[in-house]
């Protein structure tokens, strides 16, 4: 573009400046004419001792390049120059009687091109005893040098756009690989990580500074990988481990009777502890299922008005035998009006019995867990507070994790193989999914020796959400 913009400009520029000669040169031919008083009129260019009668000479050169012609206003010619040696220009004396002046191109002498300016030209009279006469001036010169030139023009854009185009798509490949060459070399260091070495990182002071904060992003994004990956390998791990255990103890009681002829009650204890163990491979499954279908935003979750006293209270009530076989107490606080919020009655049941079955199992005798169900911040809130063996500060972080227990050995198996009351680390992790899905949160509290708090927070009941 920029080529077609050079040569249309130069050959603009270069034909109005040949223009301005031929305008020029008219009138310097039209200063040739002489007008007598007594009406004689005659062209003189030789005998003018002036500077400008001297560059009349170049019009006396045959085919010289340098032509002209004067007509009278009627088409007869009163001077035509030597150097056109017999060849006469077309004049287009209409026109220029019409316009005044007029620029063309035409062929003069053996084919040569022409710049011609034709011009109307009136002369008043000497005595003042008529209107004047009116000649047409016509100047030509010829273009073949001005042709030349634009030829040449255009030839050296023809070869030197193709030599530009190839200079520039090389220095293109240059600067593309000099700019490249420290994301290659990221790539490349990108490309070692693997998930045998996740624990590589990019060192960000070592990258260019463009691509620093690529690094950083990604060096976060291998960070939440890691996670993932230790979440993936810890929950195979503890799944494998807590199913392991029943699969052993069945398979043993299933061992002992075949080896020989028992009695009825034997058969029986080796069923009761067989079922025992199914359904507690069971509940884990079950469990895994309900965590999974949580985590993929596919499990059942009904948002409903529900009163959060209320499936508190029926909540605590259900388990009001359990602790009193532990010589727990259960007190229950809540405000004078109930507290509606939105969510799923089934689901938020199973959020409570989790939360009061821990907090009973893991008190002392005669013990107290108190639960209190107030509002505030957009939220109906339950706190579950009780009086039990507590946490240490180091495994708050941790215990929303699956399969994660603060202290393993207190729910698991008897010596005999039988389940302890107890669970296998996922109810708190089901309890954060479903108040993740809720909208909510939960917040845990303790001190060891002292007891645990655990703080629930579900979105009030808005009816025009509903």
């Amino acid at each position: 573009g920029f080529d077609f913009y050079l040569y249309d400009t130069q050959q603009a520029r270069t034909l109005s400046a040949l223009d301005r000669v031929l305008i020029r040169k008219s009138e310097l031919i039209a200063g040739f004419i002489e007008i007598y008083k007594d009406g004689k009129i005659e062209f003189e260019p030789h005998e003018q001792g002036d500077k400008l009668a001297k560059q009349s000479s170049v019009y006396d050169i045959p085919l010289s390049g340098h032509y002209y012609q004067i007509f009278y206003e009627n088409g007869k010619p009163l001077a035509i120059s030597p150097s056109l040696s017999g060849f006469s220009l077309p004049v287009p004396l209409e026109r220029a009687n019409r316009e005044g002046s007029v620029f063309g191109n035409l062929s003069g002498p053996k084919g040569a091109p022409l710049r011609v300016y034709t011009k109307k030209i009136k002369f008043p009279s000497p005595g003042g005893e008529s209107e004047g006469y009116t000649f047409v001036v016509q100047i030509a010169e010829d273009l073949t040098e001005v042709h030349g030139f634009l030829e040449s023009l255009r030839n050296q854009i023809v070869y030197a756009t193709p030599l530009f185009l190839i200079l520039s798509g090389l220095g293109a490949v240059l600067i593309a690989r000099v700019s490249l060459a420290p994301l290659k070399s990221f790539s490349k260091e990108v490309g070692d990580i693997s998930e045998k070495n996740l624990n590589k990182r990019i060192d960000e002071e070592h990258v260019n500074t463009e691509l620093r904060e690529l690094a950083r992003s990604f060096n976060v994004t291998l960070n939440r990988l890691e996670v993932v990956f230790e979440n993936q390998r810890r929950f195979i791990s503890d799944a494998s481990h807590e199913l392991r255990t029943p699969v052993s103890v069945i398979k043993s009681y299933c061992e002992i009777p075949l080896r020989r002829q028992r009695s009825l009650a034997e058969y029986r204890e080796a069923l009761e502890v067989i079922q025992e163990n199914i359904l507690r491979m069971e509940d884990l499954i079950e469990k895994l299922l309900t965590l999974s279908r949580l985590e993929q935003k596919s499990y059942p979750i009904r948002k409903d008005k529900v009163g959060l006293h209320a499936v508190v209270d029926a909540t605590a009530s259900l388990l009001t035998k359990v602790a009193d076989e532990k010589n727990v107490k259960i007190d229950v606080v809540s405000p004078p009006q109930e507290i509606y919020v939105q969510g799923d009655k089934t689901s938020l049941t199973e959020v409570f019995v989790n939360l009061i079955d821990n907090a009973v199992k893991f008190n002392k005798n005669g013990g107290t867990v108190s639960i209190t169900v107030r509002s505030g911040e957009g939220y109906g809130i339950a706190e579950i507070a009780d009086t039990g063996i507590g946490m240490p500060d180091e495994s708050l972080s941790s215990i929303f994790q699956r399969f994660y227990q603060v202290d393993p050995s207190r729910s698991r198996t008897s010596d005999s193989g039988a389940r302890k009351r107890g669970g296998v680390g996922l109810g708190l992790s089901i309890v954060k999914e479903i108040a993740t899905a809720h909208g909510g949160k939960i917040e845990a509290r303790s001190k060891e020796g002292i007891g645990s708090t655990f703080t629930v927070y579900i979105p009030l009941f808005n009816p025009i959400a509903a």
